[in-house]
């Protein structure tokens, strides 16, 4: 059986986090670009399959397309979302070891980025 989902990039990143088995830390990281399939191949009991083509932080999922113009787009979105974590009073955050941050409701209920260096340091 073949599954066609268009829909949000929020509704797209739970469904992904569900078929891939992904922990709710990495769910925000999941910058999803825009008009390109995301593809999993599943078994006879419709469980994801892992694939030797899964993208970054998946197992069994990848984006079908132009690779390169997966990774542009992808970094434009992390760029804005990092700025707009700059806007909002936060530091952005850059790319590299800081992979393992992720979004958590602030004190007063804005999103902020968290990362567990950060989280080691501070007490």
């Amino acid at each position: 059986p073949v599954f066609l989902i268009a829909s949000s990039e929020n509704l797209i990143r739970a469904l992904a986090a569900d078929l891939d088995g992904l922990d709710e830390a990495t769910v925000p990281l999941l910058d999803v670009p825009y008009a390109t399939p995301l593809v999993f191949q599943l078994d006879d009991e419709l469980r994801a399959m892992p694939s030797a083509w899964a993208s970054d932080l998946f197992r069994c999922g990848f984006f079908l397309g132009d690779q390169e113009r997966i990774r542009a787009v992808q970094r434009d979105i992390r760029s804005q979302v990092d700025g707009a974590a700059a806007d909002g009073g936060g530091e952005a955050v850059e790319e590299g070891p800081q992979d393992s941050c992720f979004a958590e409701e602030g004190a007063s209920g804005e999103l902020v980025w968290v990362c567990p260096e950060d989280r080691g340091s501070a007490g």
